[in-house]
């Protein structure tokens, strides 16, 4: 998966800084750019935090939602204007968002586990790892980063 320019929303001001109005927020950012329904994007990207699926270090957050208007995995990434209080784990801070939107029919697959897996455990721990804040606003790091602990799934 490669993050394109075009999928980066940077400098972005919240009315809270705070989880559900950041999840909001890049909701409303992809529904504006792709046209997937707003409310199917903040059920999905609550639904991924609610069952812990979401890693987040380092400040940054990785989360992911379905689209049956997606024929592709999309990744797409947001820069907040100021530190968000992230509560899980131990509420860090988190100035960044990539979320990964996933088409329909996708849930049960290899790919998807392997996101599940990867979220969960290589990629929470490698985000404590020595990974800094500044490299997040660059779409290519973003993409390696994100590379490195998922595959790029088989489409038929």
């Amino acid at each position: 998966m490669k993050l394109l320019n075009d999928n980066i929303f940077n400098n972005v001001e919240l009315p809270n800084y705070n989880e559900i109005d950041s999840l909001k927020t890049v909701a409303f950012k992809i529904s504006d750019k792709t046209d997937i329904n707003y409310q199917s994007l903040v059920s999905g990207l609550m639904s991924s935090e609610v069952e812990g699926d979401t890693a987040v270090g380092a400040g940054l957050v990785i989360t992911y939602a379905f689209s049956s208007k997606m024929d592709k995995p999309e990744l797409f990434a947001t820069n907040f204007n100021k530190e968000i209080g992230w509560d899980y784990p131990s509420g860090q801070n988190i100035s960044t968002i990539i979320a990964i939107v996933l088409p329909r029919g996708y849930e049960n697959t290899e790919f998807v586990q392997e996101i599940r897996e990867s979220v969960r455990y290589k990629f929470a721990k490698g985000l404590f790892e020595g990974n800094t804040v500044d490299r997040w606003s660059d779409p290519n790091e973003i993409s390696k980063l994100v590379s490195s602990f998922v595959s790029e799934p088989d489409i038929a």
